[in-house]
């Protein structure tokens, strides 16, 4: 069970900056501002990272929400292997 202290600890280490690296380490392509391509079909990348907070949000369909919500949506992980994902790239142990 993860704690709500680490939980909010992970999700207040989150920028623009740091979304960005946890999405290239997934695969993803990140164009200039912080934009990229987050369904396959797309043409031109239609999501953003928010620079302030790394809230994610695809212009393209209505997701929005942070690195966790989209490896629980887009790559089939359940929250606790997301966060735990996540804490790892942060450096921040569970």
């Amino acid at each position: 069970m993860i704690l709500d202290d680490k939980l909010n600890e992970i999700r207040n280490s989150l920028d623009g900056e740091t979304t960005t690296h946890i999405l290239q380490h997934i695969g993803y392509k990140i164009y200039p501002r912080n934009k990229f391509k987050l369904r396959e079909d797309e043409r031109s990348a239609s999501t953003s990272v928010r620079s302030k907070d790394g809230l994610i949000k695809d212009f393209g369909s209505d997701y929005s929400g942070d690195i966790i919500d989209l490896l629980r949506e887009y790559h089939d992980m359940s929250f606790e292997e997301a966060v735990k994902y996540v804490a790892t790239c942060l450096g921040i142990e569970l």
